[in-house]
């Protein structure tokens, strides 16, 4: 059993001690110098003191170093060789955080490596799916370009239809107020000519009645004239039968030109009613050819995305291409 007191620090100056006065390490030269302590505890010193010193060499004093300085010499060896020490276990340390901070380097490095595989493969695998997808785009707007042909095919066929029944309106429109103005002038003119003759027949009666009236008065006053007047005063009185008869038919060729007028105003009201048919007929068409050019600009609009789109997934494929590579 090793004695109490022998400590490694102290085992350590006397190997020092031994060592720099040029002798052999051993056990009992220690203990010898030392005064105590066993040989199991100096031989565990001893091992311990060898495997740090593996690699150092000691210098030997002179032999004409003075003795009083040894121990001087000794304990600053002691402490060179503590700091030393010191020192390489810092530096141990500092190797040590080093080479950990090179493995976490390196394994972070590997997960980087790893990753960057797992996104190459990712970006194969996607730059698959987008060209599958640029593929079925294409398809479709291969598609919606036919339909598009189709469609404004159609749409422009319409169109060149719906003009030609809206010039062919217009010119019956154009016949038709033609026609409403002739009319017009017409009736215009027969109601000028009835207002005129009996405009005449009023004034001719007029004159005759006052004409009577004369003849009344004068009858009155001379009795006697009126039987030589009675056979002219008779020949009035058939005038005023036949003017008479003729206010009657002049009433009745009125009564027929009102007729007629109402005709000419069914007629017209008729003619307006088609008129305002055909406004609302081009209204329809006009609203019909709307409706045809927003259906051509929708489908302008949506090729235009589809190509936009297009144009944008091949450069996101060309990027990825460009990245992966």
């Amino acid at each position: 059993m090793a004695r109490p007191g022998v400590s490694y620090e102290e085992a350590k100056q006397v190997f020092t001690s031994i060592l720099i006065q040029g002798e052999s390490l051993s056990i009992q030269r220690a203990r010898e110098s030392f005064g105590s302590g066993s040989n199991s505890t100096w031989q565990q010193h001893l091992a311990k003191f060898r495997k740090e010193q593996k690699g150092k060499s000691i210098r030997r004093l002179p032999e004409s170093f003075p003795e009083e300085l040894v121990p001087m010499f000794e304990q600053l060896w002691v402490k060179a060789n503590e700091a030393a020490e010191h020192r390489f276990e810092q530096e141990k340390a500092q190797s040590k955080d080093r080479e950990n901070t090179y493995k976490a380097e390196i394994s972070e490095l590997e997960l980087r490596i790893k990753k960057l595989h797992e996104d190459l493969a990712n970006a194969q695998e996607t730059i698959e799916a987008l060209t599958e997808a640029h593929a079925h785009l294409e398809h479709a707007l291969n598609q919606k370009e036919q339909q598009f042909i189709r469609i404004n095919t159609k749409n422009n066929a319409q169109i060149e239809s719906l003009i030609d029944k809206n010039k062919e309106l217009l010119k019956l429109l154009d016949e038709q107020k033609e026609l409403n103005k002739t009319l017009v002038l017409k009736h215009e003119r027969a109601t000028t000519a009835l207002e005129s003759k009996h405009s005449n027949d009023i004034r001719r009666l007029e004159t005759s009645e006052a004409k009577w009236i004369s003849l009344y008065d004068e009858s009155k006053q001379n009795e006697k004239q009126i039987n030589g007047k009675l056979e002219r005063v008779s020949r009035e009185n058939s005038e005023l039968k036949s003017i008479e008869k003729r206010k009657i038919q002049v009433e009745a060729s009125l009564l027929n030109s009102e007729q007629q007028i109402e005709k000419l105003e069914t007629k017209i009201t008729q003619s307006e009613s088609m008129h305002n048919q055909l406004l609302r007929n081009n209204e329809s068409l006009k609203i019909q050819l709307k409706t045809a050019n927003e259906s051509n600009a929708k489908l302008l609009s949506e090729n235009t995305e589809l190509t936009s789109k297009l144009v944008e997934e091949k450069q996101e494929a060309t990027q990825l291409k460009k990245s992966s590579l």
